[in-house]
């Protein structure tokens, strides 16, 4: 980079303010750094230990999540100090325009280890929820095929509009750096439609799986409605994104003066909550793929002996056992309202998670019968 770069004043565009839309840019920007803080106060430095045959998953699921919520909060630093220099108009090296590639660098890498983290959180939580073994080893290769390349169009998109910051400031001509400018403009869409779909295919597993677990008779605990709730913030999120990168930069449309604050309304306030939702998620201790398929098969098949029991009733055949009774009952019986093939995979469980697990069982139990 020629030295004359940081030789050359110029003045920075701006109207101190004048502008609403600086404002409001401004106040979002603010609001989401101050989002990030949150996220990252809240989120322990102390490494937690999950238990059951998942647990090596669920941790490398959260790996990364501190690491990423760091680079973004790096991002709006220099957006917030981009912002305020612009509006002062102050006036300052030229060099200093390359910051925006340093900026754009810690956003790329933030928002690919969002999308890794909740690829990563599939790999556990699906099948919890049901998914076969063949299907869920299926879903984490394509999962690692589809960040490879998301990687790659990454690194060398950044590159590529590197390499066109670079000429711009050392004044190439126009025609020199059209070739990088409408590469670059391609790979960024690219990127953000990729990202969009496998954000959509991530959404439509997670509530398949979901119904397949719950249906719509049961109310989804709060792992579940956490899980759920990231990925369709998740996929908002990337479709915003893609409207507006395939408009204004692919298709290059006039870009309106409130486009900067649409675009953070519609993909940094929600990343922000992306992070508030991971960061809760990462310490719920959540029950083994084995326990999950006891209290989702003990639930079915209590909600069916109880029907049956209520329907013995109406025909005259033994009253309907009151909550004390049927507590009675599960204390002395445990396993009487579990499925049998599940009963043998109660083995595999120590006895702390096993009465741990029977606790819930019972309590769900009583549940059902005190809605009859």
């Amino acid at each position: 980079m020629s030295a004359s770069l940081w030789k050359e004043l110029v003045t920075l565009d701006g109207t101190h303010f004048a502008d609403h839309f600086a404002i409001a840019y401004l106040a979002v920007s603010i609001v989401a750094v101050v989002g990030i803080l949150y996220a990252l106060s809240s989120s322990s430095s102390k490494s937690i230990c999950y238990k059951g045959n998942d647990a090596s998953l669920r941790k490398k699921a959260y790996d990364l999540l501190i690491l990423s919520m760091l680079f973004y909060l790096l991002a709006y630093t220099f957006q917030l100090i981009d912002i305020i220099l612009n509006e002062q108009q102050v006036s300052i090296r030229l060099g200093y325009k390359f910051v925006s590639v340093f900026r754009d660098g810690c956003w790329q890498v933030a928002d690919f280890v969002i999308l890794t983290i909740a690829c990563r959180v599939t790999y556990y939580q699906f099948p919890n929820w049901g998914a076969h073994k063949s299907f869920h080893a299926t879903w984490r290769f394509f999962c690692e095929v589809f960040l490879t390349v998301l990687a790659a169009l990454a690194i060398y998109r950044w590159a590529l509009s590197t390499a066109y910051t670079t000429l711009t400031l050392n004044n190439v001509s126009s025609s020199g750096i059209q070739h990088f400018t409408r590469e670059t403009e391609v790979l960024r869409a690219g990127y953000q439609i990729l990202y969009m779909l496998v954000s959509t295919l991530i959404l439509l597993l997670a509530v398949y799986y979901l119904y397949c677990r719950i249906g719509f008779s049961e109310k989804p605990d709060k792992l579940e409605s956490g899980v759920n709730l990231l990925t369709i913030i998740l996929w908002i999120r990337s479709v915003s994104r893609v409207g507006i990168v395939v408009k204004y930069t692919l298709l290059e449309s006039v870009r309106p003066v409130y486009i900067e604050v649409a675009a953070e309304a519609a993909y940094g306030l929600p990343t922000v909550a992306i992070y508030i939702i991971l960061n809760r998620l990462r310490k719920h201790n959540q029950n083994s793929a084995v326990q999950s398929d006891i209290l989702r098969d003990g639930r079915r098949a209590a909600r069916r002996e109880l029907h049956r029991r209520r329907l013995d009733a109406k025909k005259g055949g033994p009253p309907l056992p009151t909550p004390a009774q049927l507590l009675t009952e599960i204390e002395s019986k445990p396993l009487a309202y579990l499925p049998r093939q599940l009963q043998e995979s109660v083995s595999s469980l120590t006895q702390d998670e096993l009465q741990v697990i029977l606790q819930q069982h019972v309590q769900e139990v009583l549940k059902f019968r005190e809605k009859i």
